[in-house]
C-alpha cells in the first residue's frame, strides 16, 4: 500500500568534510570533485551507467539489468564483458590510483549487483526529487537546470527525462504560488496524493511454483521498457506470476518513503496498481475498472479514470499491472498507448493471450514449466517445476501421493504429456483424487480428444475450469486464416519449424507469414529454440485436439497429403552429409507421413506413391537415424496399396533393411526377396534390389553360397548401367564377404578401399567415416591391434562430435575387441559398456546386440563369470530371435566362454565338474530369462 509522502523530512544535509563527487544531470553532464571538473566520460555507456546508480543511490543493481538498460538485446555473455569493461572506466575516474585526496571508494560491486557506497556521490536528480516530496517548489525549480542528459537518446533516459520534465512542470506551478503567498495568507502547498484507497491485490490459496526465473527477467525488462507485455495461453500462469511480483513491488513501494531517511530502496516504482479487465470486452469497462481499481469506494469513467491515475502518480514512477487485456481485442493496444502517452512516469506491465501490437511493445512470452529428465532420479525429477506443480496439486486432493520407486516413471511420463502447462497441469491433478496416474496417462494419449475430455472440472463454472473452454477463447478470435492453418498444423506430430509450416500452407507465401505471426501473437503457437529459418514451435496437446476438431475428413485428408509432399520434398532435398541432429527432429513427422499414408492409401493412390518416395528418399539415412518398428509396419501397409507391382516392390525392398536393423529378420527377408521378384528387368533398379536382398542375407545368415550370386549379377548389371554411389555399396558388402566368408583378408581391405575411394570422390560423409571405421575393422582381423586402436580412435572422436549414435557405438565395440585382442580387459569392458550405453539410449538394437556379445569375455576374464554367463545366454538369444543364426564361429566363442566361467569357479575352490556344469546350465537359463532391459541394467552394473 501506497504511503503518503507529505510529512517527509527534508535531506540531511552534506557534510562539508565529505570526499565526494558532485554529478549533475539535469541540463548537462558535470562531474565535479574540488578543482576536478570533467563535462564528460570516454564512453557514453560509462556516463549511462553512472547516471543510473546515481539517481537511485541506495539501491543496488542487478548487472543483468544494467545489461538490458544500456545494451538492450544484446547476447549475456556480450553484455558482461562490456559492463566490466564500462566498470573500469567509472573506476580509473572515481577512484584513482595514487590520489590520497579520494575518497577511500565510490563503486560497490560483486558478483550480481552494483551500487553507489553511501555518501559517495551527490546527484542532482535524487536532490530534486527529495525537494518535490518536501514541497520546497521554489527550491526544487532552481534545482532543475533544464531536460535529463540531453543528448544521451537511450530508451530508460528518454522516459526518465519525460518524467522529470512533467515533473518539473508542476513544480513551476506550484513555485509560483508559494512566491506569491507570504506568511500565514500563503495557500496550503498542494498535498502528496495519498494512496491508500487503491484496490489490494488478489490472493491465491495454492503455492507460487516455477515461475521465480521469470519474475526475476520481468524485473530487468521494467527497468528497461515502459511496456511489456507477458504473452501465454489460458492458463499459462501470467496472472499468477504479475501478482506475485506485484506483491513484492508493493511491499518494496510502501517503504519508499522511508528511503529518504537512510533505509534502502527496494524498487525504482513509487507506486504498484493492479487492474483485472477478465470480464470488460468495451472501452467504457476497461475505464470502470480502472478507476474502481484506484478509488474502490467510487470511480470513474473516461478521462476521470485517467485523472484519477495522473492524481496517484502526480509525476512520480508507477507500475501499472493490467491482467486479462484480450477480451478487449484491438482496443487495448490505443487504451495502453493514451495511459502512457499521457503519464511519462508511468510504466505498464499487461498479460494477455496476444501481443497488443503497438510501438514500443516489449513481449515476454512465458515458458511452459520445465520438465523433468526422462531418467531423472525421484529428487531432481520432484524439483524440476512442472513436477513440482502436479505433485502439489495432486496432493490438494489426495493428501498420499508420494513420489518413490514404483510411481517414479509414470509421474515423469504423466508430468511430460502435460507438456509443463500449468493450467492442464492443474486440471489433471485434480483428476488424481480418484485415476490412477497410470490410467490418466494412458487416457491423455488416447485417440479423438481425449485430452480435452480428462482436462476439465465437473460443471466448469469458471474459463479455468476446462482446458477446452480456455483453448475456445483464444481461438474465437483469430482471422479465418489463421484458424485454418492452426487446424492444418496438427498433422505435425510434435515441434516443426517456422519454415516448414510455411511451406504446409497453400496460401501464398506472405498470407501464410501473416497466420503463422497471428498465431503466435495470440499464443496459439509456443515459439520453442532456433533462429530464423530454424526457429521451431509446437502445439500444446489440447490445442491439437480442439483445433482438429474442427476439420471435416476431406480437409483432413488435404492437409495430411500436403505433410506427405513436405516430407518427400524435404526428405529430396537432403545434402550430401546431412546434419544427424536435424534428421533426428524431423522424424517423428515423417512417421506422422507415413502413418497418414497407410490410412489415405485405400482410397488416395497418390498415398502409396508417396509413401515409396519417401522411402526411395531416407535409405541412405536410413542406418543412422532409422524408421521406428511402427512407421515400418505403416510404411509397409502404404506400399501394399500401391497399383504398379514394380513400384510396390520398390518399396518393399526398400522396407527389407529397414526391418534387419528393426531386428526383424524374417520379415526384412520377406520384404527384400518379394522385392527383388517384382524387378526382374535388368538395370539400375534391379541391381539395387539385388544388393539390398544380398545386404540382409549375409547380415542374417553369413553364408557366402547365398550371396555371392547376387552380388555378381549386380555387379554386372551396375557396370552396365553405372552409378557410383550402388557401386561403392557394392564394394563394401563385397568386401565383408571376401574378408569374413572367403577368408582373403588382403582383398577384402583393398575392396574397402576402393569403397572409401568412391565415397570421398561422392563427399558422402558419414559413408566415409564409415568406410574408415571398415578399415579399422580389417586391420582388427588381421591382428594389427596398433594399427587399429589408430584407425578407430579417430573415428570414434569424429562419430561423438557429429552426434553419429549408430557408427559411435560401432566403433566403441570395435575398441572393445581390440584392446581384448592386446588382453587389456579392464579397458575393452570400458569400452563395450560405452556402446551399450550409446546403444540403448538411442535404441539402437543391432549394435546394443553386438555390445551384449562382446562384453561376456571380458568380464569372465575380469572375475565375473555369472554376469558373463547370464549375458552372453540372453545375447546368443536375442541375435537368434531378432537378427539369425549363430555361425560356427559364434559357436567356438560360447563353448570357450563356459570354459573361462569353469575355470573362474574352480579357482575358487568349486573343482566338482558335475557341480560346475549345473552351475553354468543355472546361469544360462537365468540369463535366457531376461528382458532387454534387465540384461542392460546387468551389463552397466
Amino acid at each position: 500500500m501506497l504511503s503518503s509522502a507529505s510529512a517527509l523530512p527534508a535531506a540531511p544535509p552534506l557534510p562539508d568534510s565529505a570526499p565526494r563527487w558532485r554529478l549533475r544531470l539535469l541540463g548537462g553532464f558535470e562531474l565535479q570533485r574540488g578543482a576536478q571538473r570533467l563535462d564528460r566520460l570516454p564512453s557514453r555507456a560509462a556516463e549511462a551507467l553512472l547516471a543510473r546508480l546515481a539517481m537511485a543511490p541506495q539501491r543496488a543493481h542487478a548487472r543483468e539489468a544494467l545489461i538490458e538498460l544500456l545494451w538492450p538485446g544484446v547476447a549475456l555473455d556480450v553484455g558482461r564483458n562490456r559492463l566490466r569493461q564500462v566498470l573500469s572506466t567509472l573506476k580509473t575516474v572515481l577512484e584513482p590510483r595514487g590520489d590520497t585526496t579520494a575518497a577511500p571508494a565510490v563503486l560497490q560491486a560483486n558478483r550480481l549487483t552494483l551500487a553507489l557506497l553511501p555518501q559517495a556521490i551527490d546527484c542532482d536528480v535524487p536532490r530534486f526529487e527529495a525537494l518535490v516530496r518536501q514541497r520546497h517548489w521554489v527550491e526544487a525549480q532552481s534545482l532543475y537546470q533544464g531536460e535529463l542528459l540531453p543528448g544521451l537518446m537511450d530508451e530508460w533516459i528518454e522516459d526518465e527525462r519525460r518524467r522529470l520534465a512533467a515533473l518539473a512542470e508542476r513544480v513551476a506551478e506550484q513555485a509560483v504560488q508559494q512566491e506569491a503567498a507570504t506568511g500565514a495568507n500563503a495557500a496550503p502547498p498542494t498535498p502528496w496524493p495519498a494512496a491508500d484507497g487503491v484496490a489490494p491485490l488478489p490472493n491465491f490459496l495454492g503455492r507460487f511454483i516455477g515461475a521465480d526465473d521469470h519474475a526475476a527477467r520481468l524485473q530487468g525488462l521494467l527497468q528497461g521498457h515502459r511496456l511489456v507485455t507477458v504473452l501465454g495461453p489460458g492458463g499459462a500462469g501470467k496472472t499468477r506470476l504479475v501478482v506475485e511480483l506485484a506483491h513484492a513491488l508493493r511491499q518494496s513501494a510502501g517503504t519508499f518513503s522511508s528511503a529518504l531517511t537512510g533505509a534502502a530502496i527496494g524498487w525504482e516504482f513509487d507506486a504498484v496498481m493492479f487492474v483485472s479487465l477478465v470480464d470488460c470486452t468495451d472501452m467504457p469497462q476497461a475505464d470502470a475498472a480502472l478507476a474502481t481499481a484506484l478509488q474502490p469506494q467510487g470511480g470513474g469513467t473516461g478521462p476521470k479514470a485517467l485523472r484519477q491515475l495522473e492524481a496517484v502518480l502526480a509525476g512520480r514512477r508507477g507500475l501499472l499491472l493490467l491482467d486479462n487485456l484480450e477480451p478487449l481485442g484491438a482496443a487495448a493496444g490505443p487504451w495502453v498507448q493514451q495511459l502512457l502517452g499521457a503519464l511519462p512516469g508511468l510504466h505498464v506491465l499487461a498479460t494477455s493471450r496476444r501481443a497488443l501490437g503497438v510501438a514500443g511493445e516489449q513481449e515476454f512470452a512465458l515458458p511452459a514449466l520445465r520438465l523433468p529428465p526422462p531418467d531423472a532420479d525421484a529428487d531432481s525429477a520432484a524439483a524440476s517445476p512442472a513436477l513440482a506443480l502436479l505433485l502439489d496439486r495432486a496432493r490438494a486432493v489426495r493428501a498420499d501421493v508420494t513420489l518413490g520407486p514404483l510411481n517414479l516413471g509414470v509421474m515423469v511420463a504423466l508430468a511430460h504429456a502435460l507438456e509443463g502447462w500449468p493450467l492442464a497441469i492443474e486440471l489433471a491433478a485434480s483428476r488424481l483424487r480418484s485415476m490412477p496416474p497410470a490410467d490418466l496417462l494412458q487416457g491423455l494419449q488416447g485417440p479423438g480428444t481425449a485430452a480435452l475430455t480428462l482436462l476439465a472440472r465437473p460443471g466448469a463454472a469458471h474459463r479455468h475450469d476446462s482446458i477446452e473452454r480456455s483453448i475456445a477463447a483464444s481461438w474465437q478470435p483469430l482471422s479465418a486464416a489463421a484458424r485454418d492453418l492452426l487446424c492444418g498444423l496438427t498433422v505435425w506430430r510434435g515441434p516443426f519449424s517456422l519454415q516448414a509450416a510455411r511451406q504446409l500452407s497453400p496460401r501464398p507465401a506472405h498470407e501464410s507469414w501473416a497466420a503463422l505471426d497471428e498465431l503466435v501473437a495470440h499464443s496459439m503457437l509456443r515459439l520453442l529454440g532456433g533462429h530464423d529459418e530454424t526457429r521451431r514451435v509446437a502445439l500444446f496437446q489440447p490445442v491439437r485436439e480442439f483445433a482438429s476438431a474442427q476439420m471435416d475428413a476431406p480437409a483432413q485428408r488435404a492437409w495430411r497429403a500436403r505433410l506427405r509432399h513436405w516430407a518427400v520434398q524435404w526428405a529430396r532435398a537432403l545434402p550430401p552429409t546431412p546434419a544427424l541432429a536435424s534428421l533426428r527432429e524431423e522424424l517423428p513427422h515423417l512417421q506422422a507421413a507415413l502413418e497418414s499414408a497407410a490410412a489415405d492409401a485405400p482410397q488416395d493412390p497418390a498415398a502409396a506413391e508417396a509413401a515409396i518416395e519417401l522411402l526411395t528418399a531416407w535409405r541412405r539415412p536410413a542406418d543412422d537415424v532409422p524408421l521406428p518398428t511402427a512407421a515400418l509396419a505403416q510404411a509397409e501397409a502404404a506400399v501394399a496399396a500401391a497399383a504398379d507391382p514394380r513400384r510396390r516392390g520398390l518399396g518393399l525392398s526398400l522396407l527389407g533393411p529397414m526391418w534387419f536393423r528393426a531386428g526383424q529378420a524374417e520379415r526384412a527377408l520377406q520384404a527384400a526377396q518379394a522385392g527383388l521378384a517384382a524387378e526382374p528387368q535388368p538395370g539400375t533398379a534391379r541391381a539395387g534390389a539385388l544388393h539390398r536382398l544380398a545386404r540382409v542375407l549375409w547380415r542374417s545368415r553369413h553364408r557366402v553360397d547365398e550371396v555371392q550370386p547376387l552380388l555378381a549379377e549386380a555387379r554386372a548389371l551396375e557396370a552396365a548401367h553405372p552409378s557410383p554411389e550402388l557401386r561403392a555399396s557394392l564394394l563394401a558388402l563385397q568386401a565383408f564377404v571376401t574378408n569374413q566368408g572367403l577368408r582373403d583378408p588382403a582383398r577384402g581391405e583393398a575392396l574397402h578401399a576402393q569403397a572409401l575411394a568412391l565415397w570421398q570422390a561422392l563427399d558422402r560423409g558419414h559413408a566415409v567415416n564409415d568406410g574408415l571405421y571398415n578399415l579399422a575393422v580389417c586391420a582388427a582381423n588381421a591382428r594389427r591391434w596398433q594399427q587399429a586402436l589408430e584407425r578407430a580412435g579417430p573415428v570414434a572422436d569424429s562419430a561423438r562430435a557429429l552426434g553419429h549414435a549408430r557408427l559411435l557405438s560401432q566403433a566403441l565395440n570395435l575398441l572393445g575387441n581390440v584392446h581384448s585382442g592386446l588382453r587389456q580387459w579392464p579397458q575393452a569392458r570400458e569400452r563395450y559398456l560405452e556402446c551399450i550405453q550409446v546403444a540403448w539410449q538411442q535404441q539402437l538394437g543391432f549394435d546394443l546386440a553386438y555390445g551384449l556379445w562382446n562384453l561376456p569375455r571380458a568380464l569372465a576374464h575380469l572375475k565375473r563369470p555369472d554376469d558373463a554367463l547370464q549375458l552372453a545366454a540372453f545375447a546368443a538369444l536375442y541375435w537368434q530371435r531378432h537378427f539369425g543364426e549363430l555361425n560356427p564361429a559364434d559357436q567356438r566363442q560360447l563353448l570357450r566362454l563356459r570354459r573361462l566361467a569353469g575355470a573362474a569357479w574352480a579357482l575358487e575352490g568349486d573343482c566338482d565338474a558335475k557341480a560346475l556344469q549345473a552351475r553354468a546350465d543355472a546361469q544360462w537359463q537365468r540369463g535366457q530369462s531376461l528382458t532387454l532391459a534387465q540384461a542392460v541394467t546387468l551389463a552397466l552394473g
